[in-house]
């Protein structure tokens, strides 16, 4: 058969066009931005399903919450508001316990609860260490770590806690249990590692060696025998013998590394300072530093599969992770309202929302998801923005921060 040069050539131009015009949005799997409501330093993120979610937060117990996969965060605003909340869990899809300190300077332990989605929290003040972590096995049997050493337990859902005998006196950062009896415990003591190990509910706990010579932050176990912790330095450390022994891990991170999630023995999350986000997917053997799109210190990550996850951090920052921006309650025909200009563009876009010009936000990634600029609040309805970029297309993404959203894809030239 014979073909000729021109035609092939015309046909795959063809087809690739095609390929970048006939779907709305073929982004690389990335970090995308969310507007999290706030601008508080966030701690901690957990997620009930792939929809509903908090974030907790620095000052006056800032809590954010969503419904819609992070398309859009509100701020709840809780009874007691001289706190600071460093973690959160659910004991059901509309339980929720969050840990922290109830005043800002020299305060004590924090532990607020809502079995309503946070329509209304209760809080006890009455604990005596201020609290990093909290941890539920399931509804009822759960555990807190603090300062000085203190882990207390609760067997019936947080309404009780019962201070336990742990052997040390310093930080526990980190606490996570495998099920109602086994669990591990991170911290530091006199700027070393620390690493405590219960099979009987904290009733007793064993010290085990780290062999970090600094603080750790985080740890995650996926079964009995299977973990990580990660701690300042870069440090990453894992075990396969249930922490007998713990192996150090190549992270090429220089920042402390504050949090760690896996969602199996292979895939696996480490975030931390100045925007670090690593990937492994060997169970650490190889980490791969990944492109979080923000500077900002990220203090926690959760994921709920391999495609599907949050992050939060410094500043209000919340991140998606996902093929493209979370957009359930996108609507094409808010472009009615919106006008952009020119597009295609050599550099200058012109920006129009309309009736919604009260308070709207966007983010321009280019076609592998990096983030090429954004601007949050927007108050006026008409905003200019003039980018140096590439030629090639790019995606524009308008939200007004309430239940509008709409992407338009953008031409430089």
């Amino acid at each position: 058969m014979i073909f000729n040069i021109k035609t092939i050539k015309i046909t795959l131009i063809s087809f690739l066009l095609f390929c970048l015009y006939s779907t709305k949005e073929t982004f690389a799997q990335t970090w995308w931005a969310q507007n999290s409501n706030t601008i508080e330093n966030l701690q901690n993120i957990a997620f009930f399903d792939n929809n509903t979610g908090y974030a907790f937060g620095d000052t006056l117990s800032t809590i954010v919450k969503t419904t819609n996969q992070g398309s859009s965060w509100t701020a709840l605003s809780p009874v007691f508001t001289r706190g600071s909340l460093r973690s959160g869990a659910f004991l059901s899809s509309g339980s929720i316990v969050a840990v922290g300190v109830h005043d800002v300077l020299n305060g004590k332990g924090l532990v607020m609860k809502t079995v309503n989605g946070g329509a209304s929290w209760s809080a006890d003040t009455t604990l005596p260490e201020d609290l990093f972590d909290v941890y539920f096995a399931n509804s009822t049997d759960g555990w807190i770590s603090g300062e000085n050493g203190y882990i207390a337990r609760t067997t019936d859902g947080g309404t009780n806690w019962t201070q336990l005998t742990t052997g040390t006196g310093e930080d526990i950062f980190s606490i996570h249990f495998i099920n109602a009896n086994e669990g591990w415990a991170v911290g530091t003591v006199d700027i070393k590692a620390v690493i405590l190990h219960t099979t009987n509910a904290g009733t007793n706990w064993t010290s085990q060696a780290s062999g970090v010579p600094s603080q750790l932050f985080s740890v995650f176990f996926v079964n009995s025998s299977t973990g990580w912790a990660v701690g300042a330095g870069g440090h990453i450390i894992a075990t396969t013998d249930s922490g007998t022994t713990w192996t150090a891990q190549t992270s090429n991170a220089v920042n402390d590394l504050f949090d760690v999630y896996f969602l199996d023995a292979n895939n696996g999350w480490v975030v931390g300072g100045g925007g670090t986000v690593l990937k492994t997917t060997d169970g650490g053997a190889n980490w791969a530093l990944e492109l979080s799109n923000t500077n900002t210190d990220i203090s926690s990550i959760t994921m709920k599969n391999s495609t599907l996850g949050w992050f939060c951090g410094d500043g209000g920052e919340i991140r998606f992770y996902g093929m493209s921006p979370a957009a359930i309650n996108e609507v094409n025909d808010w472009k009615e309202n919106i006008n952009i200009y020119p597009n295609p563009t050599k550099g200058q876009l012109s920006i129009n929302v309309g009736n919604y010009g009260k308070d709207w936000s966007f983010v321009l990634y280019d076609v592998i998801g990096r983030l090429v600029a954004e601007k949050n609040r927007i108050k006026e309805s008409r905003y200019f923005i003039e980018v140096n970029v590439p030629p090639g297309m790019y995606l524009l993404k308008i939200s007004n921060n309430v239940d509008r959203a709409y992407t338009e894809k953008i031409i430089f030239k």
